[in-house]
């Protein structure tokens, strides 16, 4: 779990996909997708960001490490989503 999370958040413990029950797409972009989904444990509804790493890392190996600085220096701002965990999946290529 992340540090900084209040008490609402603090039950999302994300496992992996299965994690999840996912319900569709709400937004595709260059490196991935993201997904509606409901988080099994707390049932609470998120977005879900699926990005295809290996593309990713074809482009430039700093992207990954320049959107996680952007999440970081915005993480107070009421405009943009924070990230409450990250995680690799075998399933869909690492």
């Amino acid at each position: 779990m992340l540090s900084g999370t209040t008490q609402a958040e603090s039950s999302i413990i994300v496992t992996g996909l299965e994690s999840f029950t996912f319900h569709k797409i709400i937004g595709k972009g260059g490196f991935g997708k993201v997904m509606l989904a409901t988080h099994q444990a707390c049932q609470q509804q998120l977005a879900v960001k699926m990005v295809k790493k290996r593309l990713l890392l074809e482009k430039s190996e700093d992207n990954d490490l320049i959107e996680r600085q952007v999440l970081e220096m915005t993480r107070k701002s009421p405009f943009i989503t924070r990230a409450f965990a990250t995680f690799q999946s075998q399933a869909r290529g690492s």
